[in-house]
């Protein structure tokens, strides 16, 4: 079971965190869960390959997005959702 859903996050989730989230739309929720399947991903195959896409999708809240711009303000401590 692990290996398809290996095979189906790899479809899924790894060329839209790869390229920053390059959709039409993208909202936070999408990477926020996009960032929680990786990390689950690494926690359970031990496979650096998923730590790295989950810290690539949380750099999105930081700018690593279609925008280049800061969706997370740090000092507030909050996410511009849309």
């Amino acid at each position: 079971m692990l290996e398809v859903a290996e095979r189906s996050a790899s479809i899924i989730f790894e060329d839209v965190i790869r390229s920053g989230f390059e959709r039409p739309q993208t909202s936070a929720y999408d990477v926020a869960s996009s960032v929680a399947a990786m990390s689950e991903f690494a926690e359970v195959t031990k496979d650096p390959k998923y730590e790295d896409l989950a810290t690539l999708a949380r750099r999105w809240f930081h700018g690593r997005n279609p925008a280049s711009a800061p969706v997370y303000d740090v000092d507030l401590g909050l996410v511009a959702d849309g």
